[in-house]
């Protein structure tokens, strides 16, 4: 068995159906070569990289000189996400996130401007705005800054 590296994917995927159209048998031919190569790198999880970083408009860019395994183990939270909607799943009416440290409720209502309850006794945060986008980018501003977590108990309706 011989393993052929190329430079580029079109190229892969180029040479591989030249081979198979001429019946020689390819193998691990359905690897993306991103995945080959951290395979070939013992990388299944955590990774270091080091690198020079190059801070762009919307996300850091880095030119890697080095990628190697790591461990890292996120403490992660337990989040529970309960969406509501009609029958047809066509109209939404809340989207509600419940944790240890956030009990938030986004209601789609008529409201003068986002409104906000609170019921400091059991920690619980009501916002009804007038929209489903509205509703939608609520809750996606918050679960952005949510961190590593663990999903449980999510409940579309």
């Amino acid at each position: 068995m011989s393993a052929l590296y190329l430079k580029s994917q079109r190229k892969l995927f180029d040479i591989r159906d030249r081979l198979l159209g001429k019946d020689i048998r390819v193998t691990e031919a359905d690897l993306k070569p991103t995945d080959r190569f951290l395979m070939e790198r013992f990388i299944t999880a955590a990774v270091s990289i080091e690198g020079d970083l190059s801070p762009q408009e919307s996300f850091n860019d880095i030119n890697p000189s080095s990628l190697t395994a790591a461990e890292y183990r996120p403490q992660l939270k337990a989040v529970s996400i309960d969406i509501e909607t009609d029958y047809q799943a066509s109209t939404l009416y809340s989207i509600a996130i419940y944790s240890a440290d956030v009990s938030i409720v986004y209601m789609v209502g008529l409201a003068d401007s986002a409104s906000l309850k609170t019921d400091e006794s059991r920690n619980l945060e009501f916002y009804q705005l007038n929209s489903e986008r509205e509703v939608i980018t609520a809750f996606v501003q918050k679960d952005s800054r949510a961190g590593p977590r663990c999903d449980y108990g999510l409940e579309y309706s």
